[in-house]
C-alpha cells in the first residue's frame, strides 16, 4: 500500500474551499479550479453505479479497494 496517495476527504475540503473563496472574492481563478476539482472527483472517486466516493485512490486513480465514504460526509 505505499502507493496509496489520495483520500476522498482531501479532493471534496479543496473543492469547498475553492468554492468558498469564489464567493467570497469573485476571483475566476477560484471558479476555475472548483470546476477542475468537480471534474476530476466525477471522473475518479466517485462510484457512478452505487453512488458515495471511493476512500482512497492510488496516485494513479485507482481505487485501493471497494470502501466508501461514510454516510453523511462531504460527498
Amino acid at each position: 500500500m505505499g502507493d496509496v496517495g489520495k483520500y476522498f476527504c482531501m479532493q471534496a475540503t479543496t473543492a469547498a474551499a475553492a468554492a468558498l473563496l469564489h464567493a467570497r472574492t469573485c476571483s475566476p481563478t477560484h471558479d476555475d479550479w472548483y470546476v477542475k476539482l468537480g471534474a476530476y472527483a466525477w471522473q475518479h472517486p466517485v462510484d457512478h453505479r452505487h453512488g458515495g466516493w471511493y476512500r482512497i485512490l492510488t496516485r494513479d486513480n485507482r481505487k485501493v479497494d471497494d470502501e466508501k465514504s461514510p454516510a453523511g460526509k462531504t460527498d
